[in-house]
C-alpha cells in the first residue's frame, strides 16, 4: 500500500478537469459502485491524513473528491487520474487502480 500511496507524490501534474460532471463504475457483478468527481477536491480528512503519513504529502493539492460504496457501506475516498487509470485511495487505507475507461459519464452537476 505505502509504494501505491508514495506513487501519489509522483503524479503531481494531473490535467484539468471540467468541474460539472461526475463519472461512475459499478464493480461488475456487484453493487459496488465508485463515483468520481473531476475538479473537486478531496473532502475526505481521513483520506488527506492517510496519505500525508505514507510519505506522499505532497500529493495533496492533486486528489480529487470520490465517493464509495462497497457492500452496501458508504466510503469517503479520493482519486487522482494519471496515465489512464484513476488511483483511488479510500478512507480505510485501501487503494485502487481503475482504468478511466471504465467509468462512464454520471450527470451534470
Amino acid at each position: 500500500m505505502n509504494k501505491l500511496l508514495a506513487a501519489l507524490a509522483l503524479m503531481l501534474a494531473v490535467g484539468a478537469h471540467a468541474a460539472d460532471i461526475s463519472y461512475s463504475v459499478t464493480v461488475p457483478g456487484t453493487k459496488d459502485n465508485i463515483t468520481a468527481f473531476p475538479g473537486h477536491e478531496c473532502r475526505s480528512s481521513k483520506v488527506i491524513q492517510l496519505v500525508r503519513e505514507s510519505g506522499a504529502g505532497e500529493a495533496v493539492p492533486s486528489l480529487q473528491h470520490a465517493e464509495s460504496v462497497f457492500d452496501g457501506k458508504k466510503y469517503e475516498a479520493c482519486f487522482v487520474e494519471t496515465n489512464g487509470n484513476l488511483i483511488v485511495v479510500y478512507e480505510d487505507g485501501q487503494v485502487g487502480i481503475i482504468p478511466k475507461q471504465l467509468f462512464t459519464l454520471n450527470r451534470k452537476i
